[in-house]
């Protein structure tokens, strides 16, 4: 069985104000003998009136206090991301340059696809899905080319509101933090940390993901023929469900979301196309060993450059019908 699947190619001054000692010709400590100074008596009828109206002064009237100055919804964070005064990461787009992914499309069980699609997508008649892995290079401006390993698993749908085709990511295993965190919180990428294997060896390509002592994926292909790369291809999109748990107790999610982005400057420098052996296994949070592998129906080893533009959100779940 064949299929043209293919994936696109990969997710002033101190803070602290100083102050200076009152000093006689520059000295930290004064040694000037202390002086009695009058003070005004708390049971004064004046000092309870420069409390009350120091205490308006810098909180406004009861009627005062209560309204949102005009304009501050508006307001924007310093950076981007938190912490604010200094981000942890940037605003898209985002340059991945020289990435080298395997990807493997198989078969599955409708039962899996349908468990694993959320609505409104619909999942492929075919039921096939997809794992992939690789190094992956973003530039990051303020440090350089920023090197990690990646592997994701997806399935091929169709966004049943608009009959647009495209790819809903299922989870994704990363090593490092930095993409972890900026994939999930700008767009909803399902990343999560493990232990990533990934080698080439004279055109031989092994792989794995290990998590909490559970090997989850474990794969390796061949690179079989050089293919020529297609030029003009359209680019499908991929879905992720967006989801921000709320800090209140027994409360909806405060954010949920299907959103949708789509890579883009996609160039493809190498392809080709593989043998391959897939496994997945179950671990204590991950239960990949419910997607039953029936059959290897395609794979390609690639080299190629993408960049990680702004999404769209799609679907509210939160909005009332």
């Amino acid at each position: 069985m064949k299929s043209d699947f293919r994936l696109d190619h990969r997710p002033s001054g101190s803070y602290l104000d100083s102050t200076e000692a009152e000093s006689d010709g520059g000295a930290g400590l004064s040694c000037r003998p202390p002086t009695r100074r009058k003070t005004m008596s708390t049971k004064h009828p004046m000092f309870c009136f420069c409390v009350v109206a120091l205490l308006f002064s810098v909180m406004g009237s009861p009627a005062q206090a209560q309204e949102t100055p005009p304009g501050a919804a508006k307001q924007m964070p310093a950076g981007y991301s938190m912490p604010s005064l200094f981000p942890l990461y940037s605003a898209p787009p985002v340059q991945f340059r020289d990435n080298r992914i395997i990807a493997i499309t198989f078969k599955t069980t409708p039962e899996v696809v349908r468990e694993l699609v959320p609505e409104p997508l619909l999942p492929n008649p075919a039921n096939l899905m997809f794992v992939y892995i690789g190094s992956l290079n973003f530039e990051n401006p303020p440090v350089g080319r920023f090197n990690y390993l990646e592997a994701g698993i997806g399935v091929p749908v169709i966004f049943s509101n608009t009959k647009a085709p495209g790819y809903y990511a299922v989870c994704l295993y990363l090593n490092k933090a930095l993409p972890i965190v900026a994939g999930r919180e700008i767009y909803g990428w399902p990343k999560k940390d493990a232990e990533i294997t990934f080698t080439e060896k004279e055109g031989e390509i092994s792989a794995r993901v290990e998590r909490f002592g559970t090997v989850l994926l474990s794969m390796s292909g061949k690179r079989q023929k050089n293919v020529e790369p297609g030029r003009n291809q359209r680019q499908m999109p991929w879905f992720v469900q967006k989801i921000i748990p709320s800090a209140r107790k027994n409360a909806p999610p405060d954010v949920w979301q299907l959103v949708s982005s789509t890579n883009v400057d996609n160039i493809t420098k190498e392809l080709w196309n593989c043998t391959a052996m897939l496994e997945l296994q179950t671990g204590p949070q991950d239960p990949l060993g419910n997607i039953k592998v029936l059959e290897i129906v395609s794979a390609q080893f690639s080299v190629g450059d993408f960049a990680m533009d702004y999404g769209q959100i799609i679907h509210d779940y939160l909005l009332k019908k």
